[in-house]
């Protein structure tokens, strides 16, 4: 898989739906059911050009000798080595991606996929590991339609087929530094 720098897009990766949180909001005088969805996936270090471009080379190395040397000479080698070994253990990432399209595969069609329109994708962890993966554990926050919360709850704590695409106008909180904490993200 390929990643566009800066454009944070997954598409029918294999992800863990670890954790599902209802709140209450606000709309104008209405009460509306708020869904938060905490997310766990393992993607190759490369994934890391979606958020800080350039990285990858700052977090790991070549090994010194991989596979006993069965490369051909002059073939990329990957970096899969940690450099600073067990130090870094989590890279929060302050990006956020708000008015994506968010979908979880349910059943054996998309019919009955879980999407959401407008999802608010943020509190990104990035975990590397040695060997060259890097695990990301986020949350998905959005309205839930009519029966989304039965098929989330049958997925909770299993594997699921998760597409994240952003929304088309520009993304500058993806980009840059984006400092507006909301009070209510917990």
């Amino acid at each position: 898989m390929t990643y566009e720098k800066g454009v944070f897009q997954l598409s029918g990766v294999t992800a863990k739906l670890t954790h599902i949180s209802l709140n209450e909001q606000k709309h104008g005088k209405q009460s509306v059911t708020g869904l938060t969805l905490k997310i766990s996936v393992t993607l190759n270090n490369r994934s890391l050009d979606m958020f800080l471009p350039g990285m990858v080379s700052a977090i790991y190395k070549a090994e010194d000798s991989p596979n006993g040397d069965i490369f051909e000479p002059g073939a990329e080698v990957a970096l899969t080595e940690l450099i600073h070994g067990s130090a870094l253990k989590s890279l929060p990432i302050n990006r956020k991606l708000v008015g994506a399209c968010v979908t979880v595969a349910y059943g054996i069609d998309d019919d009955g996929a879980v999407e959401f329109d407008d999802a608010k994708v943020d509190s990104i962890v990035a975990q590397p590991q040695e060997g060259g993966s890097i695990i990301y554990d986020f949350k998905v926050k959005s309205l839930p339609a009519d029966g989304d919360m039965d098929k989330l709850t049958k997925l909770l704590g299993h594997e699921i087929t998760l597409t994240v695409v952003p929304p088309t106008d520009a993304q500058g909180s993806l980009l840059g530094m984006d400092d507006d904490d909301d009070p209510d993200d917990e």
